[in-house]
């Protein structure tokens, strides 16, 4: 019927009915293609900005920005509203509150550092200033103008819609990345969460020596720095330790599987920011290095160098021959120091022009640098050691210094992980085997005699007996975005999983203290800590998750698309510790100034401050990120009119091509500028 039906329909009909299935299946297909392709599509930029990417010759297609108003009511809003999103051409309207988070900051302290600073140095330029930082450390220079090339004043009318260009698109973030576990581990540890380093020990102390083990238990500490370290061994020995008949044990294994290659990154090993993460971190796992000129005739061209912290059993040079062979901003490239087997060794003199200065340079080995530090801050504090510095634990173990805790060593005081019963039991044992001959009674009145004694020569398991807190949270993360710390970062990611639970992002308890909490999991690793930004970000946010090789951004594989950075911040900016964060950020006054780069631009040395004839109009918060082939910028910008703005900027080069940053960061300059004058 249906087939006799069909021939008897005219042709044309059957024709027609053909091409409206296909023309709803092209329909269908590309409704389907549409929702699963990323929008790309290109925001209409903002004359300055558009303007500054010419002269500064990038692509617009190799940088996103998101620009938008935000109110302490607006995260919902936003929420719902990216879910709508079609384009990134659509620009979505916020509706501005009447107050501003922004404004209740307490800024007096940066500013009275910036006039120090000013005041300290008057002939040093920006740029100067910005070289002697370390990787990922560089400002950007919103208030400063270029000897000969003009600047201009931005008259942009009230913002009133999101700027979105190519906002989710992935791209390497750099340092920016640090606002993730930065804000991530304040709201779930909150800011007064605190780290502990504990001491232990076994057998028994008499007369000022501990007859046993000094066991130091590190609880990563993302700043303990050398003097912290002092100060630790100072509380043993004034709980009467000074002379120590066994060993020092480290316990590290707190994080596992977490070292790296130094030289993995740009092959440049000794730079403080390669460093890896420890259980135990001592000073960065890093040496200060102080030169200064000697004045004497007799030692003239030759400076006096001293360290922080000094190692033991280990030489450090304590003159240098000095010439004018290379600049002071290259100084560690230009000394070419290597760590020998025992000695450390410049194979450069130092240059004249550097005069009084100071650099770092990473150690190869975590562990041998702080069995290194340990033993000579213990030893310089009048005290002995008649043993080794050897490592406690499964993971980051250093060859032939490891007691394993799956099988504890047997000691004449006792197993490491003994209780004093069976300490007792074993005793007991031993005396029972000499007093076989004896009748029962005997032996059990021996027995009996060493319970009460134990308490002086048999050991107890180890219990802390001294413990030296860690500046807290919000202290610990002001300092990772305000000097773009890499290592401190790592710390602070790894530190996630221990007191966090994966699945339902629950932290542990605090015990009789607002800021000591128990432990979730007993070992931290990288995959467990990313877990659990994953997991945090699945429940708290719209955007799809970063991807995170580690957490301060030090990685090419990682990537993050300014959408995810703006909904962070912008969800940052209602949360009740928001003023922890945003202080955790540098800040700086905005002129609505920015320079206009030629195409023969000059170059950074030649920089000069002329925020002196300027106005203030806004106020920047922000977090910088830079690499060989990234320049990124995130934060929030107060505008002129007092209205707040999440602001997030990353510059990507072509084909993994270096980068001119300082062209880049006066792009970036300009969108904090031009958004102040909103």
């Amino acid at each position: 019927m249906r087939v006799t039906a069909l021939l008897k329909t005219p042709f044309n009909h059957i024709l027609a009915a053909i091409r409206l299935y296909k023309a709803a299946s092209m329909t269908v297909a590309a409704i389907v293609t549409l929702a699963l392709t990323p929008f790309s599509s290109y925001a209409q930029l903002p004359e300055p900005i558009e303007n500054a990417l010419q002269a500064a010759n990038i692509s617009p297609d190799n940088i996103s920005i998101v620009i938008a108003p935000v109110t302490n009511q607006a995260h919902d809003q936003a929420r719902n509203q990216s879910e709508n999103q079609s384009s990134e051409s659509n620009q979505t309207q916020l509706e501005a509150g009447n107050s501003s988070r922004l404004s209740a900051l307490t800024n007096d302290e940066q500013d009275q550092q910036d006039q120090q600073d000013q005041q300290a140095q008057p002939n040093k330029t920006k740029s100067q200033s910005q070289a002697s930082k370390g990787a990922d450390g560089v400002n950007i220079t919103s208030n400063s103008s270029i000897p000969g090339l003009p600047t201009q004043q931005f008259n942009a009318p009230q913002l009133q819609h999101a700027v979105r260009h190519l906002a989710n698109v992935p791209r390497t973030p750099a340092s920016t990345l640090k606002l993730v576990p930065t804000f991530i581990a304040l709201d779930l540890l909150g800011p007064d969460f605190t780290w502990f380093t504990k001491v232990y020990h076994t057998g028994y102390v008499h007369a000022n020596t501990l007859y046993g083990d000094l066991i130091i238990e590190g609880g990563a500490d993302p700043k303990l720095t050398h003097e912290h370290l002092g100060r630790l061994l100072q509380l043993v020995k004034d709980h009467g330790i000074r002379h120590i008949k066994g060993n020092i044990i480290v316990d590290s294994a707190i994080f596992q599987d977490v070292a790296k290659d130094p030289a993995a990154f740009d092959n440049d090993p000794l730079r403080p920011y390669n460093a890896s993460p420890d259980g135990l971190l001592i000073n960065f796992n890093s040496i200060q290095v102080n030169a200064y000129p000697i004045q004497h005739l007799q030692q003239a061209n030759k400076a006096k160098l001293s360290y922080k912290p000094k190692l033991a059993d280990y030489h450090l040079p304590n003159t240098l021959p000095m010439s004018a062979s290379a600049e002071c901003r290259t100084t560690l490239s230009a000394l070419a120091p290597s760590w020998q087997a025992d000695e450390l060794v410049f194979n450069h003199p130092l240059p004249t022009s550097c005069d009084a200065f100071e650099f770092y340079i990473a150690y190869p080995n975590t562990k041998d640098f702080a069995k290194r530090a340990i033993k000579h801050k213990w030893l310089n504090l009048g005290n002995s050691l008649s043993g080794n510095i050897k490592f406690l634990g499964l993971g980051n173990t250093l060859a032939g210094s490891v007691i394993n805790t799956e099988a504890p060593q047997k000691t004449r005081f006792g197993s490491y992980l003994s209780t004093p019963l069976e300490a007792a039991r074993y005793q007991s044992k031993q005396q029972d085997t000499k007093n076989k001959n004896t009748n029962k009674k005997q032996s059990q009145k021996e027995s009996q005699k060493l319970v009460p004694m134990r308490s002086s020569i048999i050991p107890s398991p180890p219990l802390p007996f001294a413990s030296y807190p860690s500046a807290p949270l919000s202290q610990q993360i002001h300092d990772i975005n305000h000097y773009s710390n890499n290592v401190m970062t790592e710390q602070l990611t790894l530190t996630l999983p221990l007191f966090v639970d994966n699945k339902t992002l629950t932290s542990s308890s605090y015990i009789d203290s607002p800021f000591i909490k128990t432990k979730h999991d007993s070992h931290a690793t990288y995959p467990k800590a990313l877990a659990v930004i994953n997991q945090w970000w699945q429940q708290k946010l719209q955007t799809p998750a970063p991807v995170m090789s580690n957490g301060s951004g030090l990685c090419q594989d990682c990537t993050a698309t300014s959408d995810n950075l703006a909904e962070l911040l912008t969800f940052a900016y209602s949360h009740p510790d928001f003023d922890t964060f945003a202080n955790s950020l540098r800040s700086k006054p905005l002129t609505g100034l920015a320079n206009i780069i030629s195409a023969n631009s000059v170059s950074n040395n030649e920089a000069s401050d002329s925020s002196t004839n300027t106005q203030n109009i806004g106020r920047a918060w922000y977090k910088t990120g830079t690499l060989s082939t990234v320049s990124s910028v995130a934060g929030y910008v107060q505008s002129q009119s007092g209205q707040d703005y999440v602001v997030v900027g990353i510059i990507n080069s072509d084909n993994d091509q270096p980068l001119n940053t300082y062209n880049a960061r006066a792009v970036l300059d300009t969108v904090l500028n031009w958004t102040a004058q909103q």
